[in-house]
C-alpha cells in the first residue's frame, strides 16, 4: 500500500463524519423550519377561526335586529341603539381583521408548504369577504333606521307646528270679533292664512303617508291615525 493510498484510507473516516454532521444540521434546521411554519400557521389559524366565530355571531345578532321600523319613537329608539352597539362591535374588529390579514400574507410568503399555504389563503378570503358583506348590511341597516327616524322627527314637528296653527285659527272664528267683523276683513285674514298655510300642510301630508307608505316599517297605525285627524281638521275650515 503506497503512502498516497494510505493517507485516503486514514482521511475517508473523518470526511464521511463531517458529511454526516452536514446533514444532521441541515435536518435539524429542516425539522425548526417546519415546527416554526406548523407553529404560526397554527396561529394563523386560530386567529382565523376565532374571527369566523365571531363573524357568525354577529351575523345572527343582526338577523335578530331585521325586524321592520317601529314608527313609535320608543321602539325606534331601541332598534336604533342595538344597531348602534353592533356598529361599534363591528368597528372595534377593523383592526384585529387587518392584522390577521397581515399575519396570513407574511405566513403565506414565507411558508414552503404549498398545500397549508393555501388552505390559510382559501380561508382568510371567506373571512374577508363574510366580513366586507357584514360591514355593508350594518351600515345599511343603520341608514335605513337613521332615514326613518329623521322622517319621524320632521313628521312629528310638523304636526305639532300645525296643531298650534290650527287652534289658533279655531280661537280666531270663534271669537267676538269675528261675529261684529260687518267688512268680512277678518274672515279674508284667516283665509288668507289658510292658503299660505296649504303648501306647508300638503308637505306635511305627503310626508306622513310617505312614511307609512315604507316598506319595512311597522306600528303604522299612530301615524296613521294622526293623517287621518289632519285631514278632518283641514276640512273643517273648507269654508273659510
Amino acid at each position: 500500500m503506497s503512502p498516497q493510498e494510505r493517507r485516503q484510507i486514514e482521511q475517508t473516516p473523518g470526511e464521511l463524519q463531517q458529511r454526516y454532521n452536514t446533514i444532521l444540521d441541515a435536518m435539524a434546521n429542516w425539522c425548526a423550519d417546519l415546527e416554526g411554519a406548523l407553529a404560526q400557521s397554527r396561529g394563523v389559524e386560530a386567529a382565523l377561526n376565532d374571527l369566523a366565530g365571531w363573524l357568525d355571531n354577529v351575523e345572527n345578532q343582526l338577523k335578530n335586529l331585521m325586524k321592520p321600523a317601529s314608527l313609535v319613537r320608543e321602539r325606534l329608539n331601541e332598534q336604533m341603539r342595538l344597531v348602534q352597539v353592533l356598529q361599534a362591535d363591528v368597528d372595534s374588529h377593523e383592526g384585529a381583521m387587518q392584522k390577521m390579514n397581515q399575519s396570513a400574507q407574511e405566513f403565506v410568503q414565507s411558508s414552503k408548504n404549498v398545500r397549508e399555504s393555501k388552505k390559510i389563503e382559501t380561508k382568510v378570503k371567506e373571512v374577508q369577504t363574510k366580513f366586507q358583506t357584514l360591514v355593508k348590511a350594518v351600515n345599511a341597516r343603520t341608514a335605513f333606521l337613521n332615514e326613518v327616524s329623521t322622517s319621524l322627527d320632521v313628521f312629528t314637528v310638523n304636526v305639532e307646528a300645525f296643531d298650534e296653527w290650527y287652534i289658533e285659527i279655531i280661537e280666531l272664528l270663534e271669537s267676538p270679533e269675528l261675529l261684529t267683523d260687518e267688512t268680512g276683513a277678518k274672515v279674508d285674514d284667516i283665509a288668507k292664512r289658510k292658503d299660505k298655510k296649504r303648501p306647508e300642510f300638503e308637505d306635511m301630508m305627503k310626508n306622513g303617508k310617505n312614511l307609512v307608505g315604507k316598506k319595512d316599517v311597522t306600528d303604522t297605525e299612530p301615524c296613521k291615525d294622526t293623517i287621518k285627524e289632519l285631514e278632518e281638521k283641514w276640512r273643517e275650515l273648507a269654508d273659510i
